[in-house]
């Protein structure tokens, strides 16, 4: 994936997976800062955990990482990140993260880096594109902050575009200004929520309903258990604080019933007054569809991102019985 040229630096990272006798080897090949720092086996040799590093710690204007990658029939690849991607400051040029990825008919992909952090007065695009082949699945998200708001550090200026995107599938773009008062403030858009993330489950062919809808049902009973445990939190911390479970606000995005298609909103719980909160959970908004027959999403818009990623952690944790009769694994880098 060539990088244009820029005054920044140009990283990039060229990621194979093959399966022979049971085990997936992973090959890597780097030019610049980005590469693996770990190849984990957690899980036996059938799964081949990668963590990719970045060590200059963040990208600032003119900077391009490339990440190409593809995952070859029966190989299973489990991709993380030690820490956050970091988009900070520009003075002009735009920083610019590329993923290009390709799964093979039964190859797995779990992409599952940790939050993007865009910070104030960042120019930054972050786009990724997963091609699956008929009989690949994968599972994959993508956790934005906007600023450091608890640090006083809001995000005052600039912009970061998102780009998800499963060809012929799904699409997801989205280009956050700290200008665009409309986008980030209304109640139609982020309500003034600094942090928001994506989980999804993807396949090369039609997922049958019945897979479908036992993933829905998995993240529906995880939201609204979640919820139900911070609105007894916040009771019990202030049997004062006014709280009621409401229908998540979309985010661009129809959430229908669940009795009427296959997808629709899950849980949400609010307070009149979040910024209070002291439990350690937050007040999430959240939602799940399945706009094709070929993916099943779940959103989350919040006010910090910690809470977000928990969330779709425990989902993820549970989708993985389901789709693969795999227990769930959490990479050990998670937990440092």
């Amino acid at each position: 994936m060539p990088a244009p040229a820029s005054a920044g630096w140009a990283s990039s990272l060229d990621l194979r997976y093959s399966a022979a006798l049971g085990r997936c080897s992973g090959h890597a090949r780097h030019r610049g800062a980005v590469r693996v720092l770990a190849a984990l086996y957690p899980e036996g040799p059938g799964v081949c955990h990668h963590v990719l590093v970045h060590p200059p710690g963040g990208l600032v204007g003119g900077d391009h990482i490339g990440i190409d990658l593809s995952v070859q029939a029966q190989a299973h690849a489990l991709i993380t990140t030690p820490g956050a991607t970091r988009f900070y400051r520009s003075l002009g040029q735009p920083a610019v993260q590329h993923v290009q990825a390709r799964v093979c008919a039964g190859g797995r992909l779990e992409w599952l880096p940790l939050e993007t952090l865009a910070f104030d007065a960042c120019l930054a695009e972050n786009r990724a594109v997963f091609t699956l082949e008929p009989g690949a699945e994968m599972m994959g998200w993508d956790l934005l902050a906007l600023g450091l708001p608890a640090a006083g550090k809001p995000f005052r200026q600039g912009h970061i575009v998102q780009h998800l995107e499963l060809p012929g599938v799904w699409l997801e773009r989205g280009r956050m200004a700290a200008a665009d008062k409309t986008l980030l403030q209304s109640p139609g858009g982020l309500g003034r929520h600094a942090a928001m993330g994506t989980l999804f489950f993807a396949a090369g062919s039609p997922i049958d309903a019945t897979r479908r809808n036992l993933l829905l049902d998995a993240a529906r009973l995880i939201a609204q258990a979640q919820a139900s445990t911070f609105a007894q939190n916040r009771q019990s911390a202030n049997p004062r604080s006014p709280l009621a479970f409401v229908p998540p606000k979309p985010v661009h995005a129809g959430l229908e019933p669940r009795d009427a298609a296959p997808h629709g909103p899950i849980a949400s719980a609010t307070s009149r007054k979040p910024d209070a909160d002291t439990t350690g959970f937050g007040a999430l908004s959240c939602g799940a569809t399945s706009p094709h027959t070929q993916v099943v999403v779940v959103r989350v818009v919040g006010h910090r991102i910690e809470p977000i990623a928990a969330l779709l952690r425990a989902v993820w944790s549970a989708w993985r019985p389901i789709a693969w009769a795999l227990p769930p694994c959490p990479p050990r880098v998670w937990a440092t």
